[in-house]
């Protein structure tokens, strides 16, 4: 069932760009709404997708309640603004850290919070350990299924490679999920130490949480591989990596942005690097639409004073694949005056959203502002400042775009009045020609 949307805002099925285009209404003052959350980042500039705010085609968003700090839902209503729903029951998010982390359009929601489980390694002790749960909102309601914490179980200590006898922790935790309920994320155990051996997985939400396959990669210590996005293919992206040795060297750790291609007849994964970093750089997919569209960014290292290292973020779009053409890689140009660029999800008409920024030798970041990506009718990339498409004296200054739906809204963080919020943009009325 979808949520209503509100009747002054119409909203076509599909975001078009030519159709912005020739009405001239990328020009146009865009509506922005305050959603009342902000995000559960300390800095919401870390380019985390995952504790990011998301947005569904229903014009659900999820994010944080800023007086709570639980993971908490702008529901919309047919009122000016909608609803701010909290996704805690009480009983469920009973552990701390609690986060939103995605959505899919039938008002499915992750929720993550850390569960007090067993240490075997003292008697009467005990754990944190993150977990995932699913909330569904519908009717402005929220129900919670069973947690996926019914699927954890203690492991025996093991003794690591290095001088010390941890005690270990199995962990689920879904980070995005798709319209059939599938999730991907990983699994894994988790130490005292933060020390993590972990697989991209994949899950069905049936209430028990079927593992549908493994995606490969991970099981590395400190060598991230994770899934970010899933299509309603059951293809995901993410970030994994790869190991290189030489005789008396220390391995080299490549990371890389990944690409898991779902086999539907198998139910199986095939893994690719969707880029191939250069040589000291790397690199994450942070979103992938319908058509198979990828986007993400590639950290870039450049020495900075002191022989301190730092990086700068050149973002990507890697285009669809077909019998005949290979896919492309396309570069995106960053704001004027910036050098530095994000692209953290993409929508079915190939539109992304991210941020650009100015990054200098020194590691400051700053001038981040709020983008827009797209190839308009002329078949040229664009990089559209979002601030532009603001009211004058609004009182935004847009940072971050997080989430862009089919209708074309875009959400993201920026600062209202000097206050760190997650905004609604919405675009101008798409009414038929």
């Amino acid at each position: 069932m979808r949520l209503d949307h509100r009747p002054d805002a119409c909203h076509s099925p599909t975001f078009n760009i030519e159709t912005l285009e020739s009405r001239r209404l990328l020009s146009s003052v865009y509506s922005v709404i305050d959603t009342g959350l902000t995000t559960s980042q300390a800095d919401p500039l870390l380019n985390s997708v995952e504790s990011c705010a998301h947005i569904n085609d229903s014009g659900l968003i999820i994010g944080t309640d800023p007086t709570t700090g639980q993971p908490a839902a702008y529901v919309p209503t047919s009122a000016a603004a909608g609803n701010i729903l909290l996704l805690n029951d009480g009983q469920t998010l009973t552990g701390g850290k609690p986060l939103a982390l995605g959505l899919n359009d039938n008002g499915q929601i992750l929720l993550e919070a850390d569960q007090t489980v067993a240490d075997p390694t003292t008697p009467g002790g005990s754990d944190q350990v993150p977990c995932s749960y699913v909330a569904t909102v519908k009717n402005g309601a929220a129900t919670f299924a069973l947690p996926t914490a019914a699927q954890l179980k203690d492991y025996d200590n093991i003794t690591a490679t290095v001088e010390n006898t941890i005690s270990e922790k199995a962990f689920v935790g879904a980070v995005a999920l798709n319209d059939s309920g599938v999730a991907v994320g990983v699994q894994g155990v988790q130490s005292v130490y933060s020390q993590n051996f972990s697989e991209a997985y994949s899950f069905k939400l049936d209430g028990d949480v079927t593992p549908v396959g493994g995606l490969g990669g991970g099981a590395l210590l400190f060598a991230p591989s994770y899934p970010e996005a899933i299509n309603a293919s059951g293809d995901a992206v993410g970030q994994d990596f790869s190991v290189s040795t030489r005789a008396l060297q220390t391995p080299k750790v490549t990371i890389f942005p990944s690409l898991w291609t779902y086999n539907a007849k198998k139910h199986s994964y095939t893994k690719e690097q969707a880029v191939t970093p250069s040589r000291d750089g790397e690199g994450v997919a942070t979103g992938i639409n319908d058509s198979g569209l990828i986007v993400g960014d590639m950290d870039e290292k450049v020495i900075a004073p002191e022989g301190l290292d730092a990086y700068t973020a050149a973002a990507f779009v890697r285009t669809v694949a077909t019998k005949t053409k290979a896919a492309k890689i396309l570069s995106v140009t960053p704001l004027a005056g910036d050098n530095a660029e994000d692209l953290l999800a993409v929508n079915n008409s190939g539109v992304a959203v991210g941020d650009s920024y100015h990054a200098s030798k020194n590691g400051e970041l700053v001038h981040y502002h709020a983008i827009m990506w797209y190839i308009n009718s002329k078949g040229h990339a664009v990089t559209l400042d979002l601030n532009t498409l603001l009211p004058s004296g609004s009182g935004w200054v847009l940072t971050q775009a997080t989430g862009i739906n089919s209708s074309g809204q875009i959400v993201g963080i920026g600062t209202f009045n000097g206050a760190k919020r997650v905004f609604l943009l919405d675009p101008p009325g798409l009414a038929p020609a």
